[in-house]
């Protein structure tokens, strides 16, 4: 059996998914703000989620996340990075900060 990869979901797909396992609506917004605020990388840290329902998660759901493979950054602060997904396939991704940087990006560009 595959397990659900619930990182890429939005709220109505997770609140989908929590409803087909019998949870009710409010769940969703649990796991999204687990998944995207907290940046949560297993379902034990998710500390307001009752014990059974995280075992249930553990299951039948995943965390994905992308791997890092390399990281080359240039002297003008950009970074290029080679990640590996969940298939093994592989991708790049550039970043390019702000010339003007606040505590925003700082957030932002957290890795």
């Amino acid at each position: 059996m595959t397990k659900k990869n619930l990182k890429g979901l939005n709220r109505t797909e997770l609140q989908s998914f929590v409803e087909e396992l019998g949870e009710k609506k409010y769940r969703a917004a649990q796991l999204y703000s687990w998944l995207y605020s907290k940046s949560a990388q297993s379902f034990d840290e998710m500390t307001d989620i009752s014990k059974e329902f995280r075992t249930v998660l553990s299951r039948i759901a995943c965390i994905s996340n992308l791997q890092c493979v390399t990281r080359q950054q240039s002297t003008d602060g950009t970074s290029k990075y080679l990640f590996t997904l969940q298939d093994d396939l592989a991708i790049e991704s550039v970043l390019i900060p702000s010339a003007k940087k606040t505590s925003e990006d700082e957030q932002r560009l957290r890795l």
